[in-house]
């Protein structure tokens, strides 16, 4: 009887060296003074930090308003969507202004190395019946990273008509949704 056997002997050798950075950096690099319509005053100048912008304006009669321009930059390597704007109202009557934003969508990207100009307005609300109002409103931009998964669901932008069917200006007049989501914000 013969026995035989064979041994084998391989050896898988990889060598070299790979770094994957990512910085995630997106911040408020300006915010304007503001300006003016009607008697409307700034009460302090606006302040910012990372994603927050702080202003306070004096408005004592109906048409008055204060309107500034947010600059955002992505200074990071990874691109971001804006999930939403938050407004907090600060030592003031909420019910009588109104805020309002336009230069951006609920959902938009920012891509790295881009930045963008958001419009804020803080005015007077007409249907409004009281006193001269102060009204410092802090607005904070809330980003995630954005996934370029092939897989990831599409993301459309759904706008709405309000003027067709007689309806009122909305502070969202378009954001981006997920293919198969069900939250719409009206």
């Amino acid at each position: 009887m013969v026995v035989g056997y064979a041994s084998f002997n391989t050896e898988l050798k990889i060598s070299g060296t790979s770094k994957v950075t990512s910085n995630w950096d997106i911040r408020i690099t300006n915010v304007t003074d503001g300006t003016p319509t009607g008697s409307a005053k700034n009460t302090v100048k606006p302040s910012w930090t990372t994603l927050t912008a702080s202003m306070e304006a004096d408005l004592y009669e109906k048409g008055d308003a204060m309107e500034y321009d947010v600059t955002i930059e992505n200074r990071g390597t990874l691109d971001a969507k804006l999930n939403d704007i938050l407004t907090n109202t600060q030592n003031s009557n909420s019910e009588a202004v109104i805020i309002t934003f336009s230069g951006y969508t609920k959902g938009e990207v920012l891509e790295h190395g881009k930045s963008k100009l958001v419009h804020v307005k803080i005015e007077y609300n007409p249907n409004y019946e009281g006193e001269p109002t102060s009204n410092e409103v802090e607005i904070e931009f809330e980003y995630t990273q954005e996934n370029k998964d092939l897989e990831a669901p599409s993301t459309y932008l759904l706008t709405y008509d309000y003027k067709t069917n007689g309806g009122e200006k909305s502070d969202s007049e378009g954001e981006y949704l997920t293919s198969g989501s069900k939250d719409v914000a009206i």
